[in-house]
């Protein structure tokens, strides 16, 4: 009883937050939320762990220049919260998503036939599903997502999506089976695979071992279709590029335990690139490695 009357009352002043902020407009409080995370994230144990993760990928930086990233940072997620509260406007504004390296998935992305889209926690990749659908007129796509404990929030993740065609795929109900019958009936499917699990395979990340997803394989073999590598960049004016890499595709030899992990570790080192180029964009707050935990202050 307690703690459903605390997810309610979580649930009411997030909801609040979000109604008051669409009075704003986006621009202004693009900078506003930008500004209030890059304050308020420092103070929390989440910039701890987001400093060790980035300390253990990158040492040779200095003190000052890790804080820099992670206020950038933390001043980028800021900006994607404004957009997620701005969605439904932003997908009218034509100027606020450029595509990039088009050549590279055109063929695929403008054919019927199953593919999936996969990237990390970058940029703002929330927002690829939708408007890549919408550039090469994909009407049945599906991806993977966490659904929240607390039952009101995920009522208002529910709510604040309906108007787009993306179907969701709640982790633990189904999920796979939902995936794969998307695929089969010529669909695409998106996902995140740069989260730790308990369970996967281990992956050198950056160096370190992380636990990976193995969902992203499994379905490219079964399917034997292209898997797509991309992910969001911020534009300096406002908005996103959406980059797109080379595909890729999974290569049976009969070796099934080898050759997922080929698979998964050449799908993992696409994302460690990414981080390279723009490593303030990148969501250090989160467990990634084994080794390293979050401390309470």
């Amino acid at each position: 009883m307690i703690r459903s009357a605390l997810h309610f009352i979580i649930f009411i002043a997030i909801y609040t937050i979000y109604m008051v902020c669409q009075l704003i407009p986006h621009n202004v409080l693009s900078k506003t939320c930008g500004c209030f995370f890059s304050i308020l994230g420092p103070l929390t144990s989440l910039h701890d762990l987001a400093m060790k993760n980035l300390s253990a990928v990158f040492p040779h930086l200095t003190k000052s220049e890790k804080e820099d990233i992670l206020k950038k940072m933390w001043f980028h997620y800021g900006q994607v919260f404004s957009e997620f509260v701005h969605l439904k406007k932003l997908l009218k504004n034509k100027e606020f998503i450029e595509f990039i390296n088009t050549e590279l998935v055109h063929e695929i992305l403008s054919k019927p036939g199953p593919k999936i889209i996969y990237t990390g926690h970058i940029g703002n990749w929330e927002i690829l599903p939708i408007f890549i659908s919408l550039r090469y007129n994909i009407s049945n796509v599906g991806i993977f997502f966490s659904p929240p404990t607390n039952k009101y929030m995920r009522w208002f993740f529910d709510k604040t999506r309906h108007f787009t065609h993306i179907v969701f795929f709640a982790k633990g109900e189904n999920s796979i089976q939902k995936a794969s019958s998307t695929l089969s009936l010529q669909g695409t499917v998106g996902m995140l695979i740069d989260q730790r699990l308990r369970t996967g395979i281990n992956i050198p990340f950056f160096g370190h071992d992380s636990k990976i997803t193995t969902t992203l394989a499994t379905l490219a073999k079964k399917h034997k279709c292209p898997v797509i590598p991309v992910h969001s960049i911020r534009k300096k004016q406002g908005g996103h590029y959406i980059r797109f890499s080379k595909p890729i595709y999974f290569h049976d030899t009969g070796s099934e335990k080898d050759d997922i992990e080929k698979f998964m570790t050449k799908a993992s080192q696409e994302i460690e690139k990414w981080i390279k180029e723009n490593p303030s964009l990148w969501l250090w707050a989160q467990r990634k490695f084994e080794k390293i935990k979050r401390q309470k202050k």
